[in-house]
């Protein structure tokens, strides 16, 4: 906070000079000649700005189709719309798989920091414990094995591993148990 004020009034206030909203400037005309309309940016009126400073997009959809369902665009879309709505950009992400690869995507890299291209590394080595690469089971796929506590990635499992690890609750000291209950 800046001269007791909070960052929008300090920011206005070095802006327009005032904390209300009226423009310093906004007593003088604009500068393009022959108008007479209140100063908005760079000195011109708020038409005179948009104008010189922010031109509209020529509209160009005559004749442009939705890539998904053939139907014609409408004319209040982007000019570089691909789809006709919303809708279609979903159905159209679904058909083509690219939903699911960025659910895919976004799952590795968020719950364990990993890309595809590292998941499907570890994959070829098989899995960690019986080394297998006949990834069966429920989802056909390889299961990534992690430290609960920590989150650290330790490899990946295949189904029948990943569910034993989970059954022994990570605990070391009963999987020992187990190997000299087997060995005896």
């Amino acid at each position: 906070m800046a001269k007791g004020l909070c960052s929008k009034h300090y920011n206005r206030m070095r802006r327009k000079g005032s904390t209300d909203g009226i423009r310093k400037n906004a007593a003088q005309p604009c500068l393009v000649n022959g108008c007479d309309r209140p100063r908005a940016g760079f000195g011109r009126c708020d038409t005179h700005y948009r104008q010189e400073y922010r031109p509209r997009k020529p509209t160009v959809h005559k004749g442009r189709l939705c890539s998904h369902c053939g139907d014609g665009i409408p004319e209040q879309r982007n000019a570089r719309a691909v789809f006709c709505s919303a809708r279609c950009k979903r159905l159209d992400r679904v058909a083509t798989g690219a939903a699911q690869a960025a659910t895919r995507r976004n799952y590795f890299k968020r719950l364990y920091g990993l890309t595809v291209e590292q998941v499907e590394q570890m994959a070829l080595t098989g899995c960690a414990i019986c080394r297998t690469t006949d990834w069966n089971g429920r989802h056909a796929r390889p299961h990534i094995d992690h430290c609960h506590e920590t989150g650290r990635v330790r490899g990946v499992l295949c189904s029948e591993c990943n569910t034993g690890l989970g059954k022994f609750k990570d605990n070391p000291n009963l999987l020992r148990r187990a190997v000299e209950y087997l060995t005896a």
